[in-house]
Parts: structure tokens; sequence; C-alpha cells
């Protein structure tokens, strides 16, 4: 962890199963304030935080009852 704490920047790629709970069909909205505390932590200390996701889709998807194909 030592070297996560000296990065200038950290890439966080997050994928539509770490946001959406797939058993409820539901946002993992704790998991998302967790991640969001921890990138304000790396921001804190100085660190450019990028995140790249393919849960878009996925919450979209969820948020307008979408069935998954």
């Amino acid at each position: 962890m030592k070297q996560l704490s000296s990065s200038k920047r950290l890439i966080v790629k997050i994928g539509s199963s770490l946001i959406i709970d797939n058993s409820v069909g539901k946002v993992r909205k704790s998991w998302l304030e967790s991640l969001a505390f921890d990138v304000l932590s790396a921001k804190k200390r100085g660190t450019d935080v990028v995140l790249v996701s393919s849960g878009a889709i996925a919450i979209g998807r969820s948020l307008l009852k979408l069935k998954k194909y």
C-alpha cells in the first residue's frame, strides 16, 4: 500500500458487477460511498484519480427497469 500512497496518479477501473448488485438489481450505494471516500482521501494527498467505468449502462438499465439482454 505504500506505493499507492506515494503515487502521483491512480487509475481505477470499475466494472458493472461492482456497481450493481445483480441479486437484487440495485446500485450498491454503500460500496460507492466507500469508493468516494477513498477517492477523496487520495485527492487530499495530492494524487490525481481517474475513474474508468463500464457500469454506466448497468446503472441506467437498472434505473429504467430494463431487462438485461
